[in-house]
């Protein structure tokens, strides 16, 4: 015989079999601090920047400053106003974060953008140096997507395949984007095939 458990303020049957006090919307209730009569009668402080009474979660915290004050203060452009400056990850951490990163690089076929291995594959003969530097011109060395300069890249743009097919390689499916820009539009592939060709078609 299982034992029955009732919520100890509106008398609700509970599901759970191990004994809870509360249901669900109880809990909530009583986990308001306010409410919670364990929630201590704290001491009004005032934000040092702003002058705003900080709320008492914050005076438990023993914080100075209100959310948005505090927010300001680490982003002045000191790095080192901000909390966590010069911290590092322990050498147990990096070896607990190398794992995790092992174990999802054991089965590729797990992650999201998983293509059916497609990256792999070669590039036709006729994707060459010529071809590139044609699109490039073309697109007046910038990137369709961010509207840098290869100047300012610093590098050769990339040439992406709008429709993700590495055999097509017709001027109107490539288009000249950063090397930062070519790995994000990896994702959402849709979105980036349309507002691509958009922009493609413009130019031509």
């Amino acid at each position: 015989m299982k034992k029955i458990y009732y919520c100890i303020d509106c008398r609700k049957q509970l599901t759970a079999t191990n004994p809870i006090k509360r249901c669900r919307k109880c809990h909530y209730k009583y986990q308001v601090k306010e409410n919670n009569p364990n929630w201590k009668n704290l001491p009004i402080l005032l934000c040092i920047d702003c002058g705003k009474e900080l709320c008492k979660s914050a005076r438990a915290m023993k914080c100075i400053r209100c959310d948005k004050c505090s927010i300001l203060f680490q982003l002045k452009g000191n790095p080192e106003n901000h909390p966590r400056f010069k911290t590092h990850h322990t050498e147990a951490t990096k070896q607990k974060i190398s794992i995790k990163a092992k174990k999802r690089l054991e089965d590729p076929t797990n992650h999201p953008m998983w293509q059916g291995g497609l990256s792999k594959l070669p590039y036709p003969i006729i994707f060459n140096n010529k071809l590139k530097t044609e699109i490039r011109e073309r697109d007046n060395y910038k990137c369709k997507k961010c509207n840098i300069t290869e100047k300012e890249n610093k590098q050769l743009l990339d040439i992406h395949h709008i429709d993700y097919n590495k055999t097509n390689c017709k001027p109107e499916n490539l288009v000249s984007v950063c090397h930062k820009c070519n790995s994000e539009v990896n994702a959402n592939r849709d979105y980036w095939f349309a507002y691509f060709n958009y922009i493609v078609k413009e130019v031509i």
